[in-house]
């Protein structure tokens, strides 16, 4: 394979787009279940596509260690994978598409919030049963987000099939 393929020359400009891109969208809610270094990474992926670890070092400065268990993280996940070894025999790794972190996104969260539902449902009985948790300062806060959140879930069940199945035929 050709490694001068997976180089990305950037100048200054581009670099800076780069950054406002990376602290705006990426410090959006959407993308507040991952950890900022892995949603560092993914930015950086989106921009460049290729990247070595030693790049996202460079991009980062987050340590070797953190980035290896990042990077780990994101092939776990299919967001990214390993195409190609560059001159030095480091791994030269790819996201595919901006796509697959959304909809990995949007469904990690859901599916999150489902899982728990059993805990909201103890959470609640909990809380409406403990006479000394109802006189904490918040109470009637915690209390109502839980209720929230015990509200959507079936319609979050609902949605995540027919968000999958409108996404495959977008995409197959």
């Amino acid at each position: 394979m050709n490694v001068k393929k997976y180089d990305s020359a950037f100048t200054h400009q581009i670099e800076m787009i780069e950054m406002e891109m990376i602290e705006e969208v990426f410090d959006s809610p959407l993308f507040s279940f991952r950890s900022p270094y892995v949603n560092k990474i993914i930015a950086y992926f989106v921009s460049r596509r290729f990247l070595t670890q030693s790049q996202i070092r460079d991009l980062t400065g987050f340590s070797v260690g953190e980035i290896s268990q990042d990077l780990n993280e994101l092939i776990e996940q299919g967001l990214i994978h390993v195409v190609d070894k560059n001159e030095k025999g480091e791994r030269i790794y790819e996201m595919e598409s901006l796509k697959s972190v959304l909809y990995n996104r949007v469904t990690r969260l859901f599916t999150t919030i489902i899982n728990h539902e059993s805990q909201f449902i103890n959470i609640k009985s909990e809380m409406k049963n403990d006479i000394t948790l109802q006189k904490l300062n918040g109470y009637d806060d915690i209390y109502q987000i839980i209720e929230y959140y015990l509200s959507v879930i079936p319609m979050y069940k609902i949605f995540l099939p027919k968000f999958k199945s409108f996404i495959d035929s977008l995409y197959l």
